[in-house]
């Protein structure tokens, strides 16, 4: 598990910051600016922190899971300070799974997954629209 995350960033011209500090398995928001009361959002459930890790070591997880045997899989569940969510990986929209791409002035081929966010429905802002229009995302991760 991790020990530590941390985010600093500007939301609208705001200042924004998160810390999370991990107890076990147990994922703590130590420090979350503007509160989630603040911005009106819905306090992230327990269960939806135990076991979840941060997103730069889910990505870490992936690069060493199913991507090192060249396979678009697995899941993970995050938590971020602000929100908690499922990564999985699938393979890419297209199909294929691996393709050439240019690193510097090598050629090397990269595994294309296609990477899903879907968010803890219970932590979602209180209004129908935002509810159906931002519980999922999707793009791709390129591994080389």
């Amino acid at each position: 598990m991790p020990v530590a995350f941390g985010t600093d960033n500007r939301y609208n011209g705001d200042e924004r910051h998160t810390r999370v500090g991990w107890k076990s398995v147990e994922a703590v928001a130590q420090d979350v600016v503007p509160s989630l009361a603040d911005e009106e959002r819905t306090p992230i459930p327990d269960d939806a922190r135990q076991g979840a890790i941060d997103p730069i070591s889910a990505f870490l997880r992936f690069a060493t899971g199913g991507p090192a045997q060249s396979r678009c899989e697995g899941s993970i569940k995050v938590f971020d300070g602000r929100r908690s969510y499922t990564l999985t990986l699938f393979p890419g929209a297209d199909g294929m799974t691996e393709e050439a791409i240019d690193v510097g002035d090598i050629e090397v081929t990269a595994l294309k997954c296609r990477i899903q966010s879907v968010r803890d429905w219970r932590q979602i802002a209180r209004w129908p629209a935002f509810k159906l229009r931002r519980q999922r995302r999707c793009c791709h991760l390129v591994l080389a």
